[in-house]
């Protein structure tokens, strides 16, 4: 502990381990079960997201964000492009515009001047514009989601501080492994799920679902028994929408909408009985479920 406060900024992992402190506070007493989130990406492969999350966004996030304080000049000037790129390319709403424009005038006022309010100031802005960028508007002022806002922060902190205390590449390394741990526990959460027997019901079907591990089974199928019973096994629950509803991939760019699973990745196993003589109703019915459990959303790019 003494190491630590005779360190640069030894403020930075602080504050950064209380923010970590606080989202997960958050989430174990305040958060809904099921979190739906703009940071989903359960449409596309496992395989690609592990890659994107364990060697590309650490090794460009890290350049980007982190590389203005090195102190070499080729990673500065690489971090204002990829910034404005990630602006750009994001949400580019305007508090991410605010914040890049304030953060890039502190910091060349502190190269200018080398007054250290403004290094401080500009590490600060580059932490808050670190988070926003990660998330959409609605979320950090949705009472439900804001909570996630502090993960972000936290991060940026306690990287930021290991860029000036150890250098970009520990900074990069400590960000994979965070990120291959996050991984990890995610694997194992849809590898280990609770498998209880869940009940639905409307006026339409009676449905009976549980969740079933990932990797157990490549016997995968979803298929009409007699017109008025609906089997899934060990199906994507966004599979089992595709299936009753069709999917247009190029319908969907079109409306700029994506199809995701709030428990990534996850598998089910359902079967859904009729109530009435309608043979659409298994249909709706079985739509209306997969939405009324948040199990699959709709999310707007």
């Amino acid at each position: 502990m003494r190491k630590l406060f005779h360190t640069k900024k030894s403020w930075l992992p602080i504050m950064g381990l209380s923010s970590l402190l606080f989202g997960f506070a958050f989430l174990l007493f305040l958060s809904a079960e099921f979190v739906q989130s703009s940071r989903n990406h359960s449409d596309i492969s496992i395989g690609v997201m592990m890659f994107a999350a364990i060697i590309v966004a650490p090794l460009f996030e890290e350049l980007f964000f982190r590389g203005f304080f090195t102190g070499k000049n080729w990673l500065k000037w690489t971090g204002v492009t990829g910034l404005f790129l990630f602006v750009l390319l994001g949400e580019l709403n305007l508090l991410a515009i605010g914040l890049l424009l304030g953060f890039l005038t502190c910091y060349f006022a502190y190269v200018k001047f080398q007054i250290n309010s403004f290094y401080d100031f500009a590490i600060l802005l580059n932490i808050l514009l670190f988070t926003v960028v990660h998330y959409k508007m609605e979320e950090l002022i949705d009472p439900d989601l804001f909570f996630l806002a502090f993960f972000q922060f936290g991060l940026g902190a306690i990287f930021t501080w290991l860029v000036l205390n150890y250098g970009i590449l520990k900074s990069i390394l400590f960000h994979s492994a965070w990120n291959g741990t996050m991984m990890i526990i995610m694997l194992l959460a849809i590898q280990y799920p609770g498998e209880e027997l869940h009940k639905y019901e409307n006026s339409r079907v009676y449905v009976e679902w549980n969740r079933s591990p990932r990797f157990d089974s490549h016997n995968t199928f979803v298929q009409n028994v007699n017109n008025d019973t609906l089997i899934g096994r060990h199906v994507e629950a966004r599979y089992l929408y595709k299936f009753l509803n069709g999917f247009d991939k190029e319908e969907m760019r079109s409306e700029n909408l994506r199809l995701l699973q709030t428990e990534n990745y996850m598998r089910y196993n359902f079967k859904a009985v009729i109530k009435t003589s309608d043979d659409n109703d298994l249909k709706k019915g079985v739509t209306d479920f997969l939405f009324e459990k948040k199990l699959i959303y709709f999310l707007e790019n």
